[in-house]
């Protein structure tokens, strides 16, 4: 089976769709919508047009005295003819959570839009219409395999792959607010089957473990159920149990960071230490797993030496940009850099769930259970099916085998099963 009839049929399945849950969700946004304008006015006394970055300047700035950000730093400014408007970014409300309540109220309430307008209002427009008498439709996404550099699959019109899960953002002090807002509760089971979810579990740290072939990692991965507090464990040379969250935090942190190519300096700014700290969290752990740090040399000095990174299956990405010389190319340099490693763990994540996608449908269709077991969704490491409840162990077993025997790595790979009557359960 070629894999582009696996992504026809996955498109043609679809999704199904309670417009009238989408609606619930659209209706809790925007009456929250109000509630923070309200809260927000009775702070400053006055209405704040929580959307005018204009108005919010001279709210923050000159009315409540808020201290702005460095003028030394241009990505924290805006220039509009000769008058220059302090920015409120991110960047600037995060700096000023703790100093009043104002800035993580305009946070919220840019989170809320970002996911009624991002969201709520598109998807209402592209779901199907529901047949008479019936509340659940079907929203059906286009999936491309030739959308990515790193052979990622990608949804679009609309982009399912990109709808947030349950939201529980915190913003400063603020109680949570928002963990309510589910937007996947609008994605449902139709004709009275469940949404089943197969997640690969540390997919990438796992691939890492396997091409570094560090025996101390592969054996934590292999033996433990907490990878991440082994490796604290390991690096800290702390017993297991001793290990605390703080501690098991940042060397996942860490390891992350690594893995998708962050520096020092943006390492530093996720853990809220200082550069020389992250350092020396990045020199320990190379110490305790110094396989890891020669696989990515030599990732980089195999992009040096051919021009392109390589995948597990054997697919290339070029990155001619490895090779510039001169100041003036070093940021395109480091960024090839970066990919060489990432390129390999990311596309490689690619070439497996595909693989395991493949052999799935393989193997229901040799059963013919391919119309009774659906494929409706991948989400990056997570495949999404549709099917019936009293025939869930059975195909628990095929995508479970499917998912771990399509590729063979010097680790196991893990799966996590989910499974509810909507997405976001």
């Amino acid at each position: 089976m070629d894999f582009i009839l696996v992504l026809c049929l996955m498109e043609m399945n679809g999704i199904g769709f309670s417009p009238l849950q989408l609606l619930d969700q659209k209706r809790k946004m925007e009456r929250k919508l109000i509630e923070l304008e309200e809260e927000a006015t009775k702070l400053v006394g006055h209405p704040v047009l929580l959307s005018s970055p204009q108005q919010l300047c001279s709210v923050l700035f000159e009315e409540l005295k808020l201290p702005p950000p460095n003028l030394n730093n241009n990505s924290t400014m805006k220039f509009k003819g000769a008058n220059q408007q302090y920015s409120t970014n991110e960047e600037t409300l995060q700096s000023l959570i703790n100093l009043h309540p104002l800035p993580a109220i305009i946070l919220e309430h840019r989170h809320i839009c970002k996911m009624l307008q991002g969201f709520v209002v598109p998807l209402c427009d592209r779901a199907v219409k529901c047949p008479q008498g019936n509340t659940v439709s079907s929203i059906f996404s286009s999936w491309s395999q030739i959308s990515t550099c790193t052979g990622r699959l990608s949804s679009s019109d609309p982009n399912l792959q990109n709808v947030p899960k349950a939201d529980s953002i915190r913003f400063g002090n603020r109680q949570d607010m928002t963990k309510e807002l589910n937007i996947r509760n609008a994605f449902v089971a139709r004709n009275e089957n469940v949404l089943l979810a197969a997640d690969y579990v540390q997919c990438e740290l796992r691939i890492m473990a396997h091409f570094c072939n560090d025996p101390s990692l592969i054996k934590l991965l292999s033996e433990n159920n907490c990878p991440y507090t082994g490796i604290a464990s390991h690096v800290l040379k702390k017993p297991f149990d001793s290990i605390t969250t703080q501690e098991r935090s940042t060397f996942k942190t860490v390891v992350l960071g690594l893995l998708y190519g962050l520096g020092c300096k943006s390492l530093a700014a996720r853990l809220g230490l200082s550069e020389q700290e992250a350092s020396r969290h990045i020199s320990t752990f190379y110490s305790a797993f110094p396989k890891v740090k020669e696989f990515q040399s030599s990732c980089r000095n195999i992009v040096k030496s051919r021009g392109y990174a390589v995948t597990l299956s054997g697919r290339q990405r070029p990155l001619a940009d490895i090779s510039l010389n001169g100041p003036e190319n070093s940021a395109k340099r480091a960024y090839a850099e970066r990919q060489a490693v990432n390129t390999v763990i990311q596309g490689t994540a690619a070439d497996i769930i595909k693989r395991a996608m493949k052999f799935i449908l393989l193997d229901l269709k040799k059963q013919g259970l391919a119309e009774t077991c659906r494929l409706c969704l991948q989400i990056h490491d997570e495949l999404v099916f549709e099917l019936p409840k009293d025939q869930l162990p059975k195909f628990t077993k095929i995508i479970n085998r499917g998912m771990t025997e399509s590729t063979t790595l010097h680790v196991p790979m893990r799966i996590k099963f989910s499974v509810g009557s909507t997405w976001g359960e």
